[in-house]
């Protein structure tokens, strides 16, 4: 069956308590808050009523003001549960497919989520990521039908934060990893916002109103390396911060091998 495009929706997952900068989303460049950075982004290819804010917040005047300005939607659900938030979001918009962007992710690459959603289409798959581009840039595509199975699986439905390792499972889901190519550079980058130098790093990448749609190439040019990034192979299933195993895992079953999935 021709799975229809109008059925997949922009989700920007966000809230506003973040342990190390608290409000961050709400934080402004050239008069624009850092989630409006990423909308307008957004809005440059994609249709205003396919993004949402999906929020683990109460409704609010921050959320609300937003909908109204730049026309999109906006929905609230549980806070720890993002299993549940997005199920019930996806079930209110009629989606059958979802992208998911978190909103410390201001400058998420457009360019390679638009090729991301030709090849997740024509390929008919659960899930889609990317594998090169470096912190900051990323996003993924996801079917809400295997997002409901692993709903049903998960062992501790509030790890749902990290939701692509519940992914990551040998003929569980028809998945494609996208190998970007990049420079050695970019190997050593981020732009994700996580801390106030984060913050100060991005008003360094932003001084006109052109730079809101600045590219990915552009970003490497301009950012410094400053980052590097665990080159993890083995991904443990459980954590002090997560557990990301099925009911049904065999007690044996301990790590996700990344070279499994073209990592």
């Amino acid at each position: 069956m021709k799975v229809k495009k109008d059925k997949l929706k922009i989700l920007i997952i966000c809230r506003f308590n973040s342990k190390r900068l608290k409000f961050k989303i709400k934080k402004k460049i050239l008069g624009k808050s850092l989630l409006e950075i990423l909308i307008l982004r957004l809005c440059k290819s994609f249709r205003k009523k396919e993004i949402i804010i999906c929020s683990g917040e109460k409704k609010n005047k921050f959320f609300e003001e937003i909908k109204k300005k730049h026309k999109i939607n906006v929905f609230y659900g549980s806070e720890k549960n993002i299993f549940k938030r997005i199920i019930r979001c996806c079930d209110k918009f009629k989606a059958d497919h979802f992208v998911r962007i978190t909103g410390d992710n201001p400058l998420t690459d457009i360019k390679t989520l638009k090729k991301m959603t030709k090849i997740y289409f024509k390929k008919k798959l659960d899930f889609i990521y990317t594998n090169g581009l470096f912190p900051g840039l990323r996003s993924e595509i996801m079917s809400i039908s295997s997002l409901k199975k692993i709903y049903k699986l998960a062992e501790d439905p509030n790890s749902s934060e990290y939701l692509t390792y519940f992914y990551l499972r040998k003929n569980f889901n028809k998945i494609y990893c996208l190998n970007e190519k990049v420079k050695s550079k970019e190997k050593k980058l981020s732009i994700t916002i996580d801390t106030e130098k984060d913050f100060k790093k991005l008003k360094k990448l932003i001084k006109n109103q052109n730079d809101i749609y600045i590219k990915r190439e552009q970003i490497s040019k301009r950012l410094k390396p400053d980052f590097t990034e665990q080159g993890l192979r083995l991904i443990p299933l459980v954590t002090k911060n997560y557990n990301v195993r099925f009911k049904s895992d065999a007690q044996n079953f301990n790590f996700i091998n990344l070279k499994e999935f073209h990592l």
